[in-house]
């Protein structure tokens, strides 16, 4: 194996061993952590047993492959149950899902059968082959039904919170997504190479690639961590109001609720006086400016029961959560923008004053409300100068 790729290895197998014991003796957000730690735990598993490979010792290479092989098959419950965990949704997680477990333990005991019969135990008996190579290409298909699953968990929790908070917490769903992209990367390309195998045509060049990625997605957490510790503090108390939230947004828009919103007077001219009552507000004391402030935070200030604001706003404004306090954000920006003194401040800090927290946020709410990026719009307000 070339030298760069065995040090990468070496560095990625000491920052594994390092994040698995920081992330799992963490106080916070115990469980996402441990998740996050038993899978990095796997991953420095297979990042040992190259380097014992690469170094001749194939009777190690061979008892940490005894482990490996099952461990590999709660990959993708490890996967889904961290997103579902990272995304707020942590109740009746393990319980209720134990069956996950089970290809895992029945890969375990294949593998001990077949290696009880391998009298020599050597990798080049034949049931042992076959069982490796029927293995390689169902483990990478069973995590990619799980990445598929924890996709859609993602997708819909990046849509949900848009209805509570102004801000999405952009960092915690890029580092999800890095994740689970990263995963998805390793399980196709581990099962192109399992297939290259059966048609003899695999090279070194493969097997050293998919060493790099597995290095790289250590070494990449390891960043994330140290870089941006705030996405693996996920809070219980947030996550709890988002949960109950997300509880009484459904009582709302449930066929009932409606009714029984009906019969307490939260009928067109209450609504009509909720939204005169917030356009006010908005106008006189920008709260958007505040950016991290959320739909119970806005209900507070207004004295207003949170769900019946979140109506309101869908209803009244067509709008979502996100979109509403968006569209104040913007209009401030543009306001300022459009200011002769205010032309030659950066775009960015402008938006950061307007209550935005990042440029990415930034650019797809303004290009989406203007139809233009914020360069565009200043650079066509200074040929108006």
């Amino acid at each position: 194996m070339n030298e760069p790729i065995t040090i990468i290895n070496n560095i990625s197998i000491y920052q594994g061993i390092f994040l698995v014991i920081v992330l799992f003796n963490r106080k916070d957000n115990k469980f996402s952590n441990r998740l996050l730690a038993a899978f990095l735990f796997i991953s420095t598993l297979c990042s040992i047993a190259i380097s014992l490979a690469i170094k001749s010792k194939p009777a190690l290479v061979y008892i940490l492959t005894f482990f490996i092989f099952p461990l590999m098959f709660l990959y993708g419950p490890i996967i889904y149950f961290y997103t579902k965990s990272m995304t707020g949704d942590i109740n009746r997680l393990i319980k209720k899902n134990i069956y996950h477990l089970l290809p895992s333990i029945l890969i375990f005991l294949i593998y001990l059968i077949v290696n009880s019969s391998n009298k020599n135990n050597s990798f080049d008996y034949y049931y042992l082959k076959i069982f490796i190579l029927v293995f390689s290409i169902l483990m990478p298909v069973f995590i990619i039904i799980y990445i598929i699953f924890s996709l859609k968990v993602l997708d819909q929790y990046s849509k949900e919170i848009e209805n509570f908070f102004s801000n999405v917490e952009g960092l915690r769903i890029l580092w999800i997504k890095i994740f689970i992209g990263i995963i998805l990367v390793l399980s196709l390309y581990y099962d192109a190479i399992s297939w290259l195998k059966i048609f003899n045509i695999i090279d070194s060049l493969f097997s050293q690639i998919f060493t790099l990625i597995n290095s790289c997605f250590i070494i990449i957490t390891a960043f994330f961590l140290l870089n941006n510790p705030d996405i693996f503090k996920h809070t219980h108390k947030s996550l709890i109001e988002l949960a109950e939230s997300k509880r009484r947004m459904q009582e709302v828009f449930n066929k009932e609720a409606k009714i029984k919103y009906e019969r307490s007077n939260i009928d067109s001219s209450r609504k009509d006086e909720y939204q005169k009552i917030l356009v006010t507000y908005m106008k006189e004391k920008k709260p958007y400016l505040e950016e991290n402030i959320t739909l119970k935070d806005l209900a507070n200030e207004l004295s207003m029961p949170p769900y019946h604001l979140s109506l309101v706003i869908n209803e009244r404004m067509n709008m979502n959560f996100f979109n509403f306090i968006n569209s104040y954000r913007i209009e401030e920006v543009i306001n300022k923008l459009s200011d002769p003194d205010k032309l030659n401040k950066n775009i960015l800090n402008i938006a950061f004053e307007s209550g935005f927290n990042s440029k990415s946020s930034f650019n797809i709410a303004f290009k989406s409300l203007t139809g233009m990026t914020p360069t565009e719009f200043k650079k066509q307000k200074l040929l108006k100068v």
